[in-house]
């Protein structure tokens, strides 16, 4: 495998359209000709030598174009995609409890998977002894295909330093070490490694194998215990500093109101959260709350109308600043019934400054438990095709 920057020169020019085309045709799943070119840029010529010199390499195939056809005379259009099993990921999720590590094709998901329990006592020597366990089990276990994995992406539930490579690993409760991730295994396995918060990661599966979207704008908030953001801007993950370039739990919604642990007033997690939910309508589970508002209980309607008018205040919020082509809820969220997400949609477009001239579509996700982890993988492969920082014989 081979990792390089892209120059200036004829062959590094062909190189990087050579990846812009593979980007494309991973980002919509299956692209015509005709739509590279256009896309793209590049004349039809063009376009005709990359597609068959992916094709010879076996990076892509074509295929009758899934799309609908006229039924006019003539040839069937045809479709490019990509060969399963050639564009490959590492994915690992760190959380308090475990490690679970996951190979993933860019094109059909999860392939395999590895999980390590951990103890609350472990050490960042510790961690990282785990992380190289997971990592040569793949390398084993996917050792015909290991000049296929062209990135290994973590995914981390606490702090992250996705520039310098670091995640501050919590040891025992109340105290955090500086783990140097990058720089460890990048320089004993050679592979690319990129990290990522786990909100950020949790976007992008649900984009690439949940909701499946193509979008180039969207907001992801996981509303659960805690309230957190991720944006995907121009196909670009929004990361910023530790990880919470969106933390949308403590955008605050009412000045008057409480204080929140992180000095503001008012949070939107004060109002918003299931943990808030469950205080207030006195249920002991989600379950319990979802039970009662089946059976019409006033008081965990008068609960949900109130969850449902500060979600719509911070949404609102949200769309005023980015005017996102999606908002996407995921967490204890994707529980609730349809109807609830339907008015919430109802209420941001009726109150946005975009009204009746932009409308954002409110989307609960798909994705649930361990199907979330494929994002560690995906962080991975997104940032190598952002950056365009690698070529394997094209």
């Amino acid at each position: 495998m081979k990792h390089k920057q892209v120059g200036t020169n004829s062959k590094s020019i062909r190189e990087y359209n050579c990846i812009q085309v593979l980007k494309e045709i991973t980002i919509k799943r299956e692209c015509s000709r005709m739509e590279l070119a256009t896309r793209l840029g590049l004349s039809k010529m063009t376009i005709s030598n990359i597609v068959t010199h992916l094709i010879e390499l076996g990076y892509i195939y074509e295929r009758p174009y899934e799309k609908k056809q006229s039924a006019s005379v003539g040839p069937k259009a045809t479709a490019l995609a990509l060969v399963e099993k050639k564009l490959l990921g590492l994915g690992i999720h760190i959380t308090d409890q475990k490690i679970i590590g996951q190979i993933i094709d860019i094109s059909t998901g999860m392939i395999d998977e590895y999980l390590i329990n951990l103890h609350g006592a472990d050490t960042g020597n510790k961690l990282l002894f785990y992380l190289k366990k997971v990592i040569e089990y793949f390398l084993d276990r996917w050792k015909d295909y290991a000049e296929n994995i062209l990135v290994i992406g973590i995914m981390y539930d606490g702090r992250v330093d996705e520039e310098q490579g670091r995640l501050a690993y919590v040891t025992i409760p109340g105290e955090k070490e500086e783990v140097n991730v990058r720089s460890v295994l990048e320089k004993r396995y050679g592979i690319p490694i990129y990290i990522g918060s786990y909100v950020c990661c949790e976007m992008l599966a649900e984009l690439r194998f949940g909701l499946r979207l193509a979008k180039t704008s969207c907001i992801y908030i996981n509303i659960s215990k805690e309230i957190r953001g991720a944006i995907l801007s121009n196909h670009i993950v929004q990361q910023g500093r530790s990880g919470k370039v969106c933390e949308m739990g403590h955008m605050s919604i009412r000045y008057d109101g409480p204080l929140c642990e992180c000095g503001n007033r008012g949070c939107y997690r004060l109002y918003g959260s299931t943990e808030v939910l469950l205080r207030q309508s006195q249920c002991h589970s989600l379950e319990e709350l979802l039970l009662k508002l089946e059976q019409r209980e006033p008081k965990s309607l008068r609960v949900m109308d109130d969850f449902m008018q500060v979600t719509t205040v911070a949404l609102t919020n949200i769309i005023n600043l980015y005017h996102p082509d999606y908002i996407i809820l995921g967490g204890d969220i994707t529980r609730f019934d349809a109807s609830i997400v339907r008015q919430i949609e109802h209420l941001v477009n009726e109150r946005s400054q975009c009204r009746g001239h932009f409308y954002t579509k409110v989307l609960t996700g798909k994705l649930s438990g361990q199907q979330l982890s494929m994002g560690a993988a995906l962080i991975g492969l997104y940032e190598i095709y952002h950056q365009n920082t690698f070529t394997r014989e094209l």
